[in-house]
């Protein structure tokens, strides 16, 4: 979950609705979206021009990578690997 107006994300249990460890990676958590593999939170703030991948299981950041100027909404996909081959 980004918490875009108190400034933190964190991981939220789906079961239990309980929330992790507030995190505070950045500047303005702007959205979250779930990896396609169902591992990995990701969250853009928007302040920081980063997106961190956050693990579903510790509520940690495993990851992240600078955007540009102010990121916003991901949506995820799926790129064939195939296409790099030479």
């Amino acid at each position: 979950m980004a918490g875009t107006m108190s400034d933190y994300a964190t991981i939220v249990s789906r079961d239990t609705l309980a929330a992790g460890p507030l995190v505070t990676l950045g500047e303005k958590p702007y959205w979250s979206t779930r990896s396609n593999d169902g591992r990995y939170c990701f969250v853009s703030w928007s302040g920081s021009d980063k997106v961190s991948a956050m693990s579903f299981d510790t509520g940690l950041e495993v990851g992240s990578a600078m955007m540009g100027d102010h990121p916003q909404r991901m949506p995820t996909g799926v790129v064939d690997t195939s296409i790099f081959a030479n």
